[in-house]
């Protein structure tokens, strides 16, 4: 079960992955900018699920790259 939790979806948390995977494609340049759950969301926590398997942890793991304070 834990396979499934993700970290709080926000702006530090997008900034965060971006620094570390800064030559990753992002479909969505700012969390603001999600309209729909099926078109933005699910596609953005899916791109996490790979970052994680690629980065070798958790899904929820991946709030380690959070920067709120940049």
């Amino acid at each position: 079960m834990v396979s499934v939790i993700h970290p709080p979806i926000d702006f530090g948390l997008q900034q965060g992955l971006k620094k570390r995977f800064p030559h990753r494609p992002w479909k969505i340049r700012r969390i603001k900018e999600f309209r729909s759950y099926q078109d933005d969301y699910f596609p953005f926590i899916q791109d996490c699920r790979s970052l994680a398997k690629e980065d070798g942890c958790l899904l929820i793991e991946l709030e380690a790259y959070w920067r709120g304070d940049e």
